[in-house]
């Protein structure tokens, strides 16, 4: 009997302490979530300043890769006509090698 009034009392202390625990943290309440909302507003004004670097990078590539298409179309302009003056004409336009073995 005495080992049940033990366990009683000791399950009313944890319960007490459940309690103080309980009203702490309700007391503290507005102060957390003011907290948590700071902490929110800074993550989010981080993340935008990282979509913007993000963002900003992505034009830089987007002006390289104009430059270096323009440079390759340039190069395959002159390379194509210089190719036409170079190529010797030809009198007979070749044939397909389907036709070719159609002949034979």
């Amino acid at each position: 009997m005495t080992q049940s009034i033990w366990s009683k009392l000791f399950t009313a202390l944890r319960g007490g302490a459940n309690e103080v625990g309980e009203a702490i943290a309700d007391q503290q309440a507005l102060r957390i979530l003011d907290q948590e909302i700071r902490d929110a507003d800074s993550a989010l004004s981080n993340a935008r300043r990282e979509l913007v670097t993000i963002m900003a990078g992505g034009n830089d590539v987007l002006s390289q890769l104009s430059a270096v298409s323009a440079a390759v179309t340039a190069q395959g302009r002159a390379s194509w006509s210089m190719k036409r003056v170079i190529r010797a004409p030809q009198t007979w336009p070749q044939r397909p090698p389907s036709i070719n073995m159609a002949i034979q």
